[in-house]
């Protein structure tokens, strides 16, 4: 019965022996080899994140525009899940901004500066305690899915993004 099932990824249907296939490796001097960045934005990410490249400006970026295709911004108050993302866009912060955003989160905006700017970083871990980095799954995750299910086609096109 075992090999009646077919295993997926649930990071946005990706399957994981189709991440390896969509990286080139050009030989160097240097090592003999050098990793190539994929093409599609999950595979980069993915890539970027198993090459430990999660603290680099380029990762943000990917996250960023992750985010911005999710339409992270209209539904979380701090328009973000990425600890990061949120760090640097509270330092560009004016104090008035801080306080619309506490009126929006629904905390206390009349603190004074330094207090506001913890409060909204506590509140933001606190409100994405569970969702942070979940626009993003990671690969251990899979689905199993019985070929001769009647939705089998139906289930397989959804997760793998159409």
């Amino acid at each position: 019965m075992q090999e009646d099932k077919k295993s997926l990824e649930v990071s946005y249907g990706v399957e994981n022996d189709e991440l390896p296939k969509n990286v080139e490796v050009p030989i160097t001097e240097e090592s003999g080899q050098e990793d190539q960045m994929p093409k599609g934005l999950m595979a980069q990410i993915e890539y970027m994140k198993s090459k430990g490249m999660t603290n680099t400006p380029e990762f943000k970026e990917k996250m960023i525009e992750l985010e911005d295709m999710l339409g992270i911004k209209y539904i979380n108050p701090f328009e973000t899940n990425e600890a990061d993302i949120f760090e640097d866009k509270l330092k560009q912060m004016s104090y008035s901004d801080m306080q619309k955003m506490a009126r929006k989160v629904g905390v206390n905006p009349l603190l004074d500066r330094l207090a506001l700017k913890n409060l909204l970083r506590k509140e933001f871990v606190g409100y994405n305690r569970n969702n942070r980095r979940n626009i993003m799954p990671s690969s251990g995750k899979t689905m199993t899915v019985p070929k001769d299910h009647p939705d089998y086609d139906k289930i397989q096109k959804i997760l793998r993004g159409f």
